[in-house]
């Protein structure tokens, strides 16, 4: 600050001038009186600078110090923001000229901080806080009465000036402050919801070692994440072949060497560190920085083991239902709609085609005679309209392929396929006519394929289950904004039928450990999805709930598995039950456990009568040299079977029923792991039997277009789509039309053409690939970031190519944009912090030369002393 120092005449220095003077007048001195009085002149001027100097230094001092002041406190850790203020108002009075006359107040946020002398007078200078380009409060001065005016006025410009700068350095305090607080925040938002994720969360550095474990990791690999750090990927992450017992090679590794996505194969299972095994699916992806350098991989794996189980029921449900109704000796076929839906192998033999796909979707009157059309109407009435069961075996004639006429007995049962009621036909050739047909052609292989790295779904709600938080998939699922949803409660998207269980399970987050686990259909934007939601609450010191971290899956694929699994027990049963032919089914000890009322319609005996399969013998065999040569025969097969898991060839032996009565039997069997299933078909009008079918193809898998992952059927060499699914459809745009035909390089799916020659090559050797990291392009000049997947298949005896693709757009989207906003957050700390270094640097050497300039000073006081002392 700048203000004038006048000369006084009662100055002592005056006094000393006019005592050098008189001295140099004594001594004699040849100055004349002019040159005198332009010495002592320059030396009054002289004196006036030095003392307006020493004045200026003072006030830069004052200032120093209060940024200084003020510097002390913004690197202050535990300082609070109330502290912050009230010390810094204290000092500001001390910069400016008449510090005893002077009072401050700062306002913050409409709170008042003032100094001890604090009144409010007409004298003020003032200046606003400004905190993210918003007003946040003011810095005032008073002077507590008014002071000299000066040419600039009451207040000098310097202090004009300083009260600009404490109010900018406080807003920026306070800007800092707020940056913190958020980055604090986001980093616990980060680390609740990674710790409340449904899946296991592993990082691991660019040498494989481990950094970082979230619970859900730790339970599943039975480490903790503290021994855990820092050891290899492999030693803690122990994964093998579900099916060989080999060791998998660590997605870390291909991770850190590819630089792309990676996953595991669908066989893989999880070794825990106490010996426990885990069905897991998995995928690796890398951490880079902003220049794309690899700085690490994270890995994200859950348990599939119940899915995985399911699975397997269902497929051990269909192949029991193949092993009895394919491998039937009799014609059997489902009609749906006056239609043909499904025919087995020897209905496919009776009415003279190769393949069941001939008939499948044509009307079933075009294959029965005119003449038993009206009979055959009522029947179908009762069979999908009254659902009434038709046992009484109707004579008719069906209409081969070939126009020939062939004598049938037909009897009918109601059942529900595909949704529709139809009737399951069964069909006995009584025209003695014995035609050996082809071995069914090449089919569609079951290729049901599950997609399971869907995004979970993470929410965050109050006690009253008001949104506070929806990630980017729930609202995506939901197509609502997450503005649209804060402040609603979310139990209005429940179905209502699912309420009353969902409020029920949640009273268990009210008591320890806090966790609720629920199941619910939820209204999306596709309809009625089932999710299933692992609920944790946050509770404060005294376990009072302050909210609940919600994450939820799509359990729908996993609920239509269920049914599936149902009611394909209901259809084993049914057509066990109903089947023309006996059936017994015996465990590996031969211990029978199952037989049929067409079995007992047969011999006579019940489960009763033979209890395993030893008492059987006598019973149809009495004589004993003929028992033991078919039992040892039998046996011989059986063993065999159930070595290599395949079918007993058809057996024929005249057999004793329990009413004395021979009948001639042909015998099947099939052995399904520990069981083995016999069938027994009475023989005896005929004479004559069809050869079994030894292997067929699955019917009933699920449909290629109900898939819920996005399929496509080519040629392996040029890439020509034979046929695609809807889910493919909806993923790229391009309609089936435009799509059938062409190549997959003439459609213009390929970001990068090369891409998929470089894979073909796999698939030529070895017949597949997995999880390889492709770009299509949509036909909207979109861009979607898949994991591509494929085999090899073969249909009506060409070799083809099935693909499933796996869209991870969004998942690398939002990983992509979290790493962004973390950079961005660090980056702009480390900017905020250089600048004040800098700012301090500026200050201190400011400080230093000031030192030296006192340092000036203090030697011309000396030196003006030195110059008096000598005149005296």
């Amino acid at each position: 600050m700048t203000s004038t120092i006048k000369p006084d005449n009662n100055n002592p220095g005056n006094t000393a001038i006019e005592q050098l003077k008189a001295a140099l007048i004594e001594k004699g001195s040849s100055l004349n009186t002019d040159e005198f009085s332009n010495i002592i002149n320059e030396l009054e001027h002289e004196h006036l600078d030095l003392i307006q100097k020493t004045h200026d230094l003072h006030e830069r001092t004052k200032e120093l110090s209060l940024f200084y002041h003020i510097f002390n406190l913004v690197v202050q850790e535990n300082i609070s923001e109330k502290e912050f203020i009230q010390s810094l108002t204290d000092k500001i009075p001390e910069a400016w000229q008449y510090p005893e006359f002077t009072c401050a107040r700062i306002i913050y946020e409409k709170e008042e901080f003032t100094t001890s002398n604090f009144k409010q007078t007409q004298w003020v200078l003032s200046a606003d806080i400004v905190v993210k380009n918003k007003k946040a409060g003011s810095v005032a001065v008073y002077y507590l009465e008014k002071m000299p005016e000066n040419a600039e006025g009451l207040f000098l410009k310097e202090e004009r000036e300083l009260i600009k700068s404490i109010a900018i350095k406080t807003g920026h305090y306070f800007e800092r402050k707020i940056m913190r607080e958020e980055l604090v925040k986001s980093e616990e938002n980060l680390r609740i919801t990674l710790n409340s994720i449904g899946d296991a969360v592993i990082t691991a550095d660019t040498f494989g070692a481990i950094t970082n474990m979230n619970p859900v990791a730790e339970n599943l690999t039975g480490w903790n994440s503290d021994e855990a750090k820092n050891k290899p990927v492999e030693e803690v992450f122990v994964i093998e072949n579900a099916i060989t017992g080999e060791r998998v090679q660590n997605p870390v590794k291909l991770v850190l060497k590819t630089g792309h996505v990676v996953g595991l194969a669908n066989h893989t299972k999880l070794i825990s560190k106490n010996g426990n095994e885990y069905q897991i699916s998995d995928s690796g992806a890398p951490i880079t920085d902003e220049a794309g350098k690899t700085t690490g991989v994270v890995l994200v794996f859950r348990d599939v083991t119940e899915e995985y189980k399911r699975q397997q029921e269902l497929k051990d449900n269909e192949s029991k239902f193949r092993t009895i109704v394919e491998g039937a000796p009799e014609p059997i076929f489902i009609q749906s709609e006056m239609k043909f839906a499904y025919l087995n192998p020897a209905a496919c033999r009776l009415f003279g085609i190769e393949s069941a796909d001939v008939l499948i979707g044509t009307p079933v009157m075009k294959r029965f005679h005119p003449d038993y059309h009206e009979k055959i109407k009522n029947r179908i009435k009762l069979l999908c309209q009254e659902n009434q069961s038709v046992h009484e075996l109707f004579r008719q004639k069906f209409i081969r392929m070939d126009g020939s006429e062939v004598w049938v007995e037909t009897a009918g049962e109601p059942i529900v396929y595909n949704g529709k009621n139809s009737a399951l036909v069964f069909v006995r050739d009584i025209s003695h006519r014995v035609k050996a047909e082809q071995v069914l052609k090449e089919s569609k292989e079951n290729y049901r394929l599950l997609v399971e790295n869907q995004t979970d779904l993470v929410v965050k709600i109050d006690v009253e289950g008001r949104f506070l938080y929806a990630s980017p998939s729930y609202c995506n699922l939901f197509e609502k904004t997450e503005e649209e949803l804060l402040g609603k409660k979310f139990i209005p998207l429940v179905h209502e039928d699912d309420r009353d269980a969902t409020t029920e399970a949640m009273k268990a987050l009210y008591q320890p450990p806090h966790a609720a686990y629920m199941e619910q259909r939820a209204m999306t934007a596709k309809g009625w999805v089932w999710l299933a939601w692992n609920d944790t609450a946050v509770v404060d010191e005294q376990g009072n709930i302050k909210e609940i971290i919600g994450v939820g899956r799509d359990i729908s694929d996993q609920k239509k598995a269920e049914k599936l699994l149902r009611e394909s027990e209901t259809r084993f049963r049914l057509l066990a039950e109903s089947a023309p032919f006996g059936i017994v089914i015996a465990d590996k000890n031969q211990k029978t456990f199952f037989s049929n009322k067409r079995f007992t319609e047969i011999f006579g005996y019940t489960l009763d009568d033979i209890p395993s399969v030893e008492d059987w013998w006598p019973l149809a065999y009495p004589d004993e040299i003929q028992r033991n040569t078919i039992r040892e025969n039998w046996n011989n097969l059986i063993e065999k079977a159930q070595k290599e898991q395949s079918e007993i060839p058809p057996l024929e032996y005249y057999v004793r029923c329990k009413n004395g009565e021979f009948k001639y039997i042909e015998f099947r069997s099939s052995a399904f792991k520990e069981l083995n299933f016999v069938i027994f078909t009475d023989i005896t009008e005929r004479k004559l039997a069809e050869k079994a079918v030894y292997e067929s193809e699955s019917r009933f898998s699920i449909a290629f277009e109900a898939s819920p992952a996005p399929l496509v059927i080519s040629e392996i060499e040029t890439g020509q789509f034979i046929d695609v699914n809807n889910r493919w459809v909806e993923m790229l745009g391009y309609s089936r039309e435009e799509q059938i035909g062409k190549t997959s390089k003439e459609v213009g799916i390929w970001r990068n053409p090369s891409e998929r020659d470089r894979v073909i090559q796999q698939v030529l050797k070895n017949g597949f690939f997995k999880d390889e990291y492709i770009e299509f392009n949509t036909k909207t000049g979109g861009t979607i970031l898949a994991l591509w997947s494929a085999e090899t298949i073969v249909l009506s005896g060409k070799k083809l190519m099935l693909s499933m693709i796996h869209d991870i757009t969004e998942r690398i989207k939002s990983e992509e944009e979290l790493r962004k906003l973390k950079d961005s957050l660090q980056e702009e700390v480390e900017k905020k912090t250089k600048e004040l270094i800098e700012r301090v640097e500026i200050l201190e050497r400011f400080h230093e030369a000031t030192i030296e300039r006192e340092f000036r000073i203090k030697e011309l006081k000396e030196e003006i002393k030195r110059l008096k002392s000598e005149k005296n």
